[in-house]
């Protein structure tokens, strides 16, 4: 016992003797000694606890357990001197000199004497504050350190060896991060030592933030314009934007000269002449945009086609207007299956051929001269007029020929013509074959029978071919396809034999199970859209006929058909007859899309697929709608119920406009929120696929 005596009253006698900044570095060793006395202490006899040497030993340790910690919490790093201020400031302590001096002089036996643990919450209370502030004095200091030094990338523009920032999606995260904190900071109640210089932190990152924005606004436009203006036709065509953008292309290239030269982030968004520059450059980008949009516009309509081709691609057919074969890239993305087109090898500009799944020459050469939007308009018609003589060959050809009589006459048949009219030739001999007999079935009742078994001798034929060579694989999708729809067409044979023999078939091919079924006939003496050539092929279903459109459809594979398609035909031809549009409604994969297309290459259209999507905008959706009612095409919006309700509001103002126009057989109408004329082709019309689940009607 005498020895801890001596210990606990030596140890407590040289440490009140040592200086405050003597005692910072022990403060933890002087936590372990007592620790340490107190330990033996407690291990003490019982008798021993009576003497007077223990318990002014257990009097002093415990006076040092409770104050150390005090000390422990006035030793942390982040204790300033504003912080000892408010302590003394606590205690009426504070000292004549300045607290810097005082701490250089002051004992531990002062601060003893102060009694610090009788203000043991308000000295907490000022230590964990102090913790809070080197916390964000530390955040703060990196966030200055990590942006002082941070640098753009750049890359060089095309051939032009003007720079470009890139690699900007990480660094805006981190920046727009890197404010937020700051922000954060500022809410702080232990930001208050730092306020001013956090606000001028927070003030630099986002000015900073906001040169970005604007640069990378300019930047990205600058590139989407500088390959329009700098050359090419469109240049030529709008001189008045060219010069504009040639003096925003010299601001723009001396500003990203300079910013490559420095490199940091804040220096170089901190130059005033960028500052100043920036929103200039942006107006006056804005405005040739808007010129290029109109002028875009003007095209778009002169050629509605190129409605459903993206800005970017549209932009680059223009700009190389002047050169005929640059269109052969893009003439898939504004007809169905035409792949290119074949030029004369003497002169460019004259269009002989057009090419797809096989060549087929134009009945009358196209002179590709002028805007590039006029002659394609020609190319557009001379393309529908050559198909129409080869439908009206194909037609003549079967009716008058002996393709019916034998499989080798109809594979010739089948060689002689390309593909889509191969399948029409076959459907126009069924058509023929099967109201020829259902006239007859009155008189002859082997009629019906007679022509079953005809169907199936055709069936037979078709489906010998296909285990023959039938050499390229286009040929072979064309013999397949004829397979697939004639299996449906000796079908329906079959089921009209069956209620021809029950004497359910008493009106013969004026009965409804007849008429229901998609009937395709060549009038020779009738008018279409394309009247230098008298005759038109009709495709009627019920009491509704349709004009064949005459579109390159190539080699295509067609569905195979249900009973469940005849009724998707009826129904949407009903409603076409009735100036409406169809909404195929089930699960995904059933089919919906896929028979819309189905019915449009049945009459000869292009039919145009939306993927939409909750992105959509309403002037997507315009843009879509004019090239539709300009063009006279087929517009088909997959999973239409993902668009959101305020688009939807206006989709249905539109859709009402373009359906009364139609009803009332105008020639043009007003757009919703357009004061453009819209010029209506009739045989425009909309379909929309809709999955239940997701309804919204």
């Amino acid at each position: 016992m005498a020895g801890l005596f001596t210990d606990v009253d030596n140890s407590i006698e040289a440490w009140t003797q040592l200086t405050w900044a003597q005692v910072l570095p022990m403060v933890e060793e002087m936590l372990g000694a007592m620790e340490g006395y107190a330990g033996r202490l407690k291990r003490q006899p019982k008798k021993v606890r009576e003497f007077p040497m223990f318990i002014e030993a257990k009097s002093k340790i415990e006076e040092f357990q409770v104050v150390l910690p005090m000390i422990q919490e006035l030793s942390k790093s982040s204790i300033r001197t504003r912080h000892w201020e408010q302590v003394l400031g606590l205690l009426h302590k504070m000292p004549e000199e300045s607290i810097e001096d005082w701490l250089l002089t002051v004992t531990f036996q002062e601060l003893l004497d102060m009694q610090l643990h009788h203000h043991e919450e308000q000295i907490i209370e000022v230590t964990d504050m102090a913790d809070k502030e080197l916390k964000i004095e530390n955040d703060k200091a990196e966030t200055e350190a990590k942006w002082a030094v941070e640098e753009f990338d750049f890359k060089t523009w095309k051939d032009r060896g003007v720079l470009n920032i890139t690699g900007y999606g990480a660094m805006i995260d981190e920046l727009d991060e890197a404010v937020m904190i700051v922000q954060t900071m500022l809410t702080m109640k232990a930001v208050a030592p730092f306020r001013e210089s956090t606000q001028e932190l927070l003030k630099n990152l986002s000015e900073t933030a906001d040169v970005i924005d604007r640069w990378l606004k300019v930047q990205t436009m600058w590139c989407a314009l500088e390959s329009v203006f700098m050359g090419g036709d469109i240049a030529k065509q709008l001189p008045k934007e060219a010069k504009m953008f040639l003096k925003v292309d010299k601001e723009f290239a001396l500003q990203m000269d300079r910013a490559g030269k420095t490199k940091r982030i804040l220096e170089a968004c901190a130059n005033d002449a960028l500052r100043a520059e920036l929103p200039v450059m942006f107006t006056t980008l804005e405005q040739c945009q808007r010129s290029l949009e109109g002028y875009l516009e003007q095209k778009r309509d002169k050629f509605p086609r190129f409605y459903f081709v993206s800005d970017a691609i549209l932009l680059m057919i223009l700009s190389q207007g002047s050169d005929p074969l640059s269109m052969n890239n893009y003439y898939d993305k504004v007809f169905d299956m035409l792949d290119h087109v074949t030029h004369d090898k003497k002169d460019k500009t004259i269009i002989t051929h057009m090419v797809g799944y096989n060549e087929l020459k134009l009945a009358r050469n196209v002179n590709a001269k002028g805007n590039i939007e006029d002659w394609l308009n020609v190319v557009l018609y001379e393309h529908r007029y050559t198909m129409k003589l080869l439908c009206e060959e194909c037609a003549v050809d079967m009716l008058t020929s002996s393709a019916r009589q034998t499989a080798d006459d109809l594979l010739m048949y089948v060689d002689r013509h390309t593909a889509q009219y191969a399948l029409l030739g076959v459907q126009i001999l069924w058509t023929e074959m099967m109201e020829t007999a259902l006239d007859e079935s009155a008189r002859n009742k082997k009629a019906m029978n007679d022509c079953e078994k005809a169907q199936g001798d055709i069936l037979r034929w078709m489906s010998s071919w296909c285990l023959t060579d039938l050499g390229a694989s286009t040929n072979r999708r064309k013999i397949e396809t004829l397979v697939t729809v004639h299996v449906h067409q000796k079908d329906v044979a079959t089921n009209l034999r069956a209620l021809s023999r029950a004497g359910k078939l008493k009106l013969g091919k004026d009965d409804f199970e007849w008429l229901m079924q998609a009937r395709f006939y060549w009038a020779p003496k009738a008018m279409d859209d394309i009247p230098e050539k008298v005759g038109s092929m009709h495709i009627t279903i019920t009491d509704v006929t349709f004009d064949y459109n005459f579109e390159y459809l190539g080699s295509k594979e067609r569905l195979c058909i249900t009973s469940l398609t005849d009724r998707c035909y009826i129904t949407l031809a009903q409603a076409i007859g009735m100036f409406f549009g169809g909404a195929p409604a089930g699960p995904a994969g059933t089919g919906k899309t896929e028979t819309t297309k189905d019915l449009g290459n049945t009459l000869g259209l292009y039919v145009v697929v939306t993927n939409c999507g909750d992105q959509m905008h309403a002037t997507d959706l315009a843009k879509i709608f004019k090239g539709l009612s300009k063009g006279g095409m087929w517009g088909c919006f997959d999973e239409f119920n993902r668009i959101t309700l305020p688009v939807l509001s206006v989709v249905a103002q539109q859709v009402l406009v373009i359906n009364d126009a139609r009803k009332t057989g105008l020639p043009s109408f007003y757009f919703p929120g357009d004061d453009q004329i819209i010029r209506l082709n009739p045989v425009c019309c909309y379909f929309m696929s809709v999955l239940p689940r997701l309804a919204l009607f």
